[in-house]
């Protein structure tokens, strides 16, 4: 009696994710007595043809090594591996779900642990430059910000009772994809014609490309909830203002100056410039702006930093101020860095606040 046929298959592992445009399927057939031919497909999508999204096959010898290479469409798919040899005899077939991985080729160079989670959040497609995606809603680009561990807070601050201080380490367990600039006057106005809240008072000279100003915590909780997103957590602007490298501004050690930031001097604006008027000031994730131009509200309660390793901190909802990042047009470059913090209470309006939006990413 002839031995049964069995299929071994070594790659790919249950649920993998596949980063090219093919499937590479490998393994071997034991049993055979002559050739043997094996066949790999992904599963026909469902609908009356019944044919296969794609396939490949390969005749193998007994105990040769089989691999194959089947084209893969973007999404989640089943494969399904089948063997027969010259006698008509067939091992049991194995199917495996596979994943392609449906991203631009920035997404696919980055290190697993930094990649965002796939598939992006409804809302959220694909930007024209590597690191970006667009939102739908209010149509600005957002930047994507990897998790990780640094050292938030002063670790030398100036005055004892200073509120950048303890510095202590702050773990971020998930990514977020943060506005590239700050929230314009001209999406601000898209906001409030859509949902009918009151325009904040234009009570400085600015352009439709320049940073609204004048707007409340509530206001800019609003205009986030409106465009499927929030406010940044205080952790999250932090570890984006100073990057892998933990700096004390976006681009290092070196001071702010009129080529990187809109400060209270030494730059070309009397007040707020229009976003993305100083490329030298980029972050490491790529956003702009983040000090001067105006202090951005973020989602945090104002409380004492802890002394204790935090996980995905969040300030207190009960806290009678908000916390404001990244100093202004009004700031000199003494008072500012990406430590620096300030707060003022939910209701409060300046011509020297605004915000960023930020969006939790998609995937499982």
């Amino acid at each position: 009696e002839a031995p049964a046929l069995r299929l071994r298959l070594e790659a790919p592992a249950e649920d993998a994710l596949v980063e090219g445009e093919r499937v590479a399927v490998a393994g071997r057939v034991e049993g055979a007595a002559a050739w043997t031919r094996v066949t790999a497909r992904i599963a026909p999508a469902p609908g009356p043809d019944g044919v296969a999204a794609a396939e490949a096959t390969a005749r193998v010898a007994p105990g040769e090594a089989f691999a194959l290479e089947v084209p893969l469409a973007p999404g989640a798919h089943r494969l399904e591996v089948e063997a027969q040899d010259a006698r008509g005899a067939r091992a049991a077939p194995i199917t495996r779900r596979v994943r392609r991985l449906d991203a631009p080729r920035w997404v696919v160079e980055l290190p697993r642990a930094e990649r965002p989670p796939l598939p992006l959040p409804p809302g959220l497609a694909w930007g024209d430059a590597p690191g970006r995606v667009t939102n739908a809603r209010d149509g600005s680009a957002l930047v994507w910000v990897p998790p990780g561990t640094f050292r938030m807070g002063d670790p030398a601050p100036p005055e004892p009772d200073d509120p950048a201080a303890p510095a202590h380490e702050v773990v971020r367990s998930r990514g977020v994809w943060l506005g590239l600039h700050e929230v314009t006057w001209r999406r601000y106005r898209r906001f409030c014609a859509a949902t009918g809240r009151p325009p904040p008072p234009e009570v400085v000279e600015a352009g439709p490309e320049h940073p609204v100003v004048a707007v409340s915590w509530e206001d800019a909780v609003a205009y986030c909830a409106w465009a499927g997103g929030r406010l940044p957590t205080e952790a999250e602007w932090e570890h984006a203002a100073r990057g892998p490298g933990g700096g004390r501004w976006p681009w290092g050690e070196a001071p702010a100056d009129g080529r990187r930031a809109n400060l209270l001097r030494d730059d070309p604006f009397e007040q707020t410039a229009p976003v993305g008027s100083f490329p030298g000031g980029a972050a490491a994730c790529g956003a702009l702006d983040l000090i001067g131009n105006v202090w951005e509200w973020v989602h945090d309660g104002l409380a004492p930093y802890p002394r204790d390793v935090a996980v995905d901190p969040r300030g207190p909802d009960d806290a009678p101020t908000r916390v404001q990042r990244g100093g202004a047009w009004t700031s000199t470059v003494e008072q500012t860095d990406a430590l620096t913090r300030s707060h003022a209470a939910p209701d409060y309006r300046s011509t020297s606040v605004g915000f960023r939006l930020a969006v939790d990413p998609g995937g499982p």
